[in-house]
Formats: structure tokens, C-alpha cells, sequence
């Protein structure tokens, strides 16, 4: 089809455009199609990036509105500018996005380790800038009644709960396929994966009960996405976490926000026995 002016040329349907390469050679009408396919696959591409794009802008845009809209305190740091002085970038972009600093968030906010083992207190003074604000809670999440318990304390306490990191993981040894034995099959799954589904079941319903709104985040594994022999059922139930995720965001249905973070291996003394 001729078409003249400014986006003009020859344009034919595909099927005619393939029929016509055949005429002048076989050879020909197969690299015609494979360059058709190869353009489709790039403007197919191009649409799905897009498409995520403006999904994540749009959720950019929702999760930092409720930020600021209920849970960051209304301070004016426009009055008053000497703090600019002294000020860290990230202070600035903090309170440019969400109208206050990292440091008045964390004196603002309180947050409760539970551990199954005890945390000496020296440990939080001397990890945490704002180590008062900091509390700890004896809690084994693979038993309901713990994570019930720590409900309850955070209920006579603080009255409510904003936010939720379930990032308790365990990985006995022996852990590989060829010799994982019974009792760390069990432990593992007890702790990393039905721990995790009490702990959001349990206190995700919390938070919507005394917040309304809030954020979950889920710790997972690379290993997780990928497999790994040497920790067989450890990778099995952080690939369970995230499909736990998926599952409890649809069940919260926007109202608390439920994400999943899956890092890589970390060096650390701990993981050289990895390789």
C-alpha cells in the first residue's frame, strides 16, 4: 500500500510481504521472518518495560503518599532552614519525599527484635543509635502461642503494630541432598516457612486491626528463585516465602503492603563452609 507525505513508503500484510520474498528466493523469505520475530520480540519487550514502568511509578507514588499521609509526623522544616548546614543528602531527599529525617523517624518509632535466643541489652546499645527505642522479645515463631504472646505484649505496650519484617531463618547441618537427616528437614521447614505464614497470619492480621494500614517485608534467598543441593530444604521453603508473600499481599488487598527481598549469599564467617 503507497503512501506519500512525511511517514510515507510501501507497506504490504505480512503473508503478502512473505509471499512476495518466496517469489525471489527461499533463503530470503527466512531471513524476512526471522527479522519480523526479531522485531516483534523487541517491540513486545518494549511494551511489558513500559508497562512495569508506569506500575512502579503509580506504586512509588501510592507508597510514599501513605507514608507521609499516616505514619511520618507533620514537621515543618521549611521555616527553619539551619539545619541545610549540616545537613546528609539523604536527610534532604528524606525529608524532600516525606517531610522529616531519618533520625526523627527512628526516635518517633519503636521497634521490637524477637529472638528465639536472648539479645543482651549491651548488644542493642551498641548496634542501634537510638538503642531506648529498641525492645526485645523472647519468641520461637515456629510455636503459635510465642507469636501470640508477643501479640499480646505489643498490644498492652504500644497499642498497635505499623509494620512487620519476617526474617527469622534457620539452616542445620547437615542440610545437603545426599545427607540431610529427618530431624533438620523438619526444623528447618518448622522455623523458615510455617514460622513465616504464623507470623503473617498472626500479626499481619495485627496490624490491620490496630493500624489499618502498614508494610510487611518477607526476607527470602536467592536460593530461593534458583535451588540449591547443598541446602536443599532451606532453599525449598525461602522459594515457600515468596510464594507466602504473593499469597498474603492478594489477602491484605493494598490496605498493607506485603513485599518480599531474596539477597544474595553474604560473606561471612558463617557461610565459608559454603565454599
Amino acid at each position: 500500500m503507497p503512501k506519500l507525505g512525511k511517514y510515507g513508503g510501501t507497506y504490504a500484510h505480512k503473508d503478502i510481504a512473505f509471499e512476495f520474498a518466496s517469489a525471489i528466493s527461499p533463503v530470503f523469505k527466512l531471513y524476512l521472518i526471522k527479522e519480523f520475530e526479531r522485531l516483534k520480540d523487541i517491540e513486545n519487550q518494549n511494551r511489558e518495560w513500559d508497562v512495569k514502568r508506569i506500575l512502579t511509578k503509580n506504586n512509588y507514588l501510592i507508597h510514599t503518599d501513605a507514608i507521609k499521609n499516616y505514619i511520618l509526623p507533620d514537621n515543618d522544616y521549611y521555616k527553619n532552614k539551619e539545619w541545610l548546614k549540616y545537613a546528609e543528602e539523604a536527610d534532604i531527599l528524606n525529608v524532600a519525599l516525606f517531610n522529616t529525617t531519618a533520625k526523627k523517624v527512628s526516635k518517633n518509632n519503636k521497634v521490637i527484635i524477637a529472638d528465639c535466643k536472648n539479645i543482651d541489652n549491651n548488644f542493642i546499645k551498641n548496634n542501634f543509635d537510638n538503642y531506648e527505642n529498641v525492645y526485645f522479645f523472647k519468641c520461637d515463631i515456629s510455636k503459635k502461642e510465642d507469636i501470640l504472646t508477643l501479640k499480646q505484649y505489643v498490644l498492652n505496650n504500644f497499642k498497635k503494630l505499623d509494620c512487620l519484617v519476617c526474617c527469622a531463618g534457620i539452616m542445620p547441618l547437615s542440610c545437603s541432598i545426599d545427607d540431610i537427616i529427618a530431624k533438620n528437614v523438619d526444623r528447618t521447614i518448622d522455623v523458615n516457612l510455617k514460622g513465616t505464614f504464623k507470623s503473617l497470619d498472626i500479626l499481619g492480621n495485627f496490624i490491620k486491626e490496630t493500624s489499618k494500614i502498614g508494610s510487611i517485608v518477607t526476607i527470602s534467598s536467592v536460593d530461593g528463585l534458583i535451588g540449591e543441593p547443598y541446602g536443599v530444604i532451606y532453599s525449598t521453603t525461602k522459594a515457600g516465602i515468596i510464594s507466602l508473600t504473593k499469597s498474603f499481599a492478594r489477602y491484605f488487598k493494598g490496605d498493607i503492603r506485603v513485599n518480599c527481598v531474596a539477597p544474595e549469599l553474604i560473606d561471612k564467617p558463617l557461610t565459608d563452609s559454603t565454599g
